[in-house]
């Protein structure tokens, strides 16, 4: 989608769950939407899992809730990004 001079593309569902099935442990899908916080939480919690055997269920149970809700996560931003888009200029 095109404002003005300024290119705002929309989020796209296949890319988040591709990213999530193939590199969800380290938080790829989070950082795809913006959400850099999540993600390298999901990043610390894959580094101290392998050390820590029982975060690993903390870690598919996270996985499972990002799947479930993942549609409704790539619409937020998806309509974040375009409320935060500037007004077309007038002709």
């Amino acid at each position: 989608m095109r404002f003005g001079t300024v290119d705002v593309k929309e989020k796209s569902f296949r890319t988040y769950a591709l990213l999530l099935l193939f590199l969800g442990a380290v938080g790829a899908h989070k950082f795809y939407l913006s959400k850099v916080a999540m993600g390298f939480l999901y990043l610390v919690i894959t580094v101290f899992a392998v050390v820590l055997h029982p975060l690993f269920i903390v870690l598919i149970l996270m996985w499972v809730v990002d799947f479930s809700t993942g549609r409704e996560q790539v619409r937020e931003v998806n309509a974040a990004r375009l409320a935060k888009a500037p007004p077309p200029e007038p002709v």
